[in-house]
């Protein structure tokens, strides 16, 4: 059995033209099939009980913003929300699912089109004069009338439709785009999906292909942490790191957590475990405790932060390893304790975590840092903030996310070879 991908998109997804583009881009190159499906967003949504990133109105500055950058980045060109936004995209996607039972050879260039008319030039798609306008050039005249006319009655492309989406939902779909690689294991079929335009490295690794970045032909090259710790001396560059308080920082910004869905939970662990194998970073499943509250664990990284700052990085480690390698908790003083001994010594250990909870100075420091981070839009973890001077301007940019650093990396004329630097790893 050759490898094969799916991918599910909605035209209505700007970071489903992002993968459709790659994914466009990486077929020839990788020598493999790739099943290209509209799906209906709005049903996924509603069957994964999922909410989309711009009902949060912190994400929804940040995306706007990471949305143009990485636009620049893929070269596409997007400049901005569309007018309307959001939209219904039941039209669009019935047509585009009628092109594809119709006229296959059509679905890429139409699926380009209405992308470009919603995102490129802010266009509603669920308007007739605006599909006849965009798909005209694609479709013929006539066509596109005939096709318009026919595919939102047409019964076996509604039916098809539904049947997609469901299937998307039934292998645990709950956003777009939705990345579907089959392969073969001993002898065996395996099937692994991936959200979101950001997994292709992850996607290469699984397939054993080269990744080259977003443009193969142009030779660009929670787990941020490590990565930033990576290219620090590469890229020659101050980086503070610093403790927050994440729990508080969610609720300032009105974001649940990805896991409070059973269906971003179930994708959350096999993601982080094939992302954290990429990276080198023994992740195996949740911890036996999860969620849990980190206010003793930041509180006590940001005293040892201000009073022992070349452990910062070290003990900041420990506690990762402890909680996501081992699953142990780290909210109590019997576990906190032999974690950071090694880090720290046995005396100060005790000393720091006695001291850390009741210090004043240290509760307003992360109390501080944590403020500091909402005021400028943060609404989850990681959190990376690029300072540099453009024009004789300071200029801030934000990016959220273990998956930015090839964005980060364009943004302050860096090059970037993949997570692992060191070992030849390209992205």
């Amino acid at each position: 059995m050759s490898p094969r991908l799916t991918l599910y998109y909605d035209v209505v997804s700007p970071f489903s033209w992002f993968a459709f583009e790659i994914l466009s881009r990486y077929r020839p190159v990788w020598g493999i099939e790739v099943d290209f499906v509209p799906f209906f967003l709005g049903g996924i949504m509603q069957a994964s009980e999922n909410q989309p990133p711009a009902n949060n109105a912190f994400k929804a500055r940040y995306m706007i913003v990471d949305l143009v950058r990485t636009g620049g980045l893929i070269n596409v060109p997007i400049t901005g929300f569309p007018r309307e936004f959001p939209v219904s995209s039941l039209r669009a996607q019935r047509l585009l699912t009628y092109v594809k039972a119709h006229e296959p050879s059509k679905l890429a260039p139409a699926s380009l089109a209405l992308w470009r008319a919603y995102w490129g030039d802010g266009n509603s798609i669920d308007k007739e004069d605006v599909l006849v306008q965009y798909l005209t050039p694609v479709l013929g005249a006539e066509k596109t009338k005939a096709y318009l006319s026919t595919s939102s009655s047409d019964p076996a492309t509604k039916q098809k439709l539904t049947q997609e989406t469901k299937r998307a939902t039934d292998i645990g779909a709950f956003g777009a785009p939705w990345i579907v690689v089959e392969r073969e294991v001993d002898g065996k079929p395996v099937v692994e999906s991936f959200f979101g335009s950001d997994r292709f490295e992850n996607i290469a690794m699984t397939l054993g292909k080269p990744y080259y970045g977003p443009n193969p032909g142009m030779g660009s090259k929670l787990f941020a942490f490590e990565v930033l710790c990576r290219y620090r001396p590469l890229w020659g560059l101050e980086v503070d790191f610093v403790p927050c308080h994440l729990a508080a920082i969610m609720k300032v910004s009105g974001y649940k957590s990805p896991t409070s869905s059973p269906f971003t939970a179930n994708y959350l662990i096999a993601d982080l475990i094939r992302t954290g194998a990429a990276i080198g970073v023994p992740i195996k499943g949740y911890p036996r405790q999860f969620p849990l509250n980190t206010l003793k664990a930041q509180h006590l990284l940001t005293y040892v932060k201000a009073n022992d700052p070349s452990k910062l990085v070290p003990a900041t480690l420990a506690l990762w390893r402890t909680y996501w390698g081992d699953g142990v908790s780290i909210d109590k003083d019997d576990v906190l304790l032999p974690c950071l001994t090694p880090v720290l010594g046995a005396d100060k250990a005790k000393a720091y975590l006695a001291v850390c909870e009741s210090d004043p100075a240290t509760k307003q420091k992360l109390a501080d840092e944590t403020k500091r981070a909402t005021d400028i839009g943060v609404f989850g973890a990681p959190w990376i903030v690029v300072e540099r001077e453009v024009d004789g301007k300071t200029v801030l940019d934000s990016f959220y996310g273990s998956d930015r650093f090839e964005s980060i990396a364009m943004l302050i004329g860096k090059p970037y070879h993949g997570l692992n630097p060191g070992t030849g790893t390209k992205l």
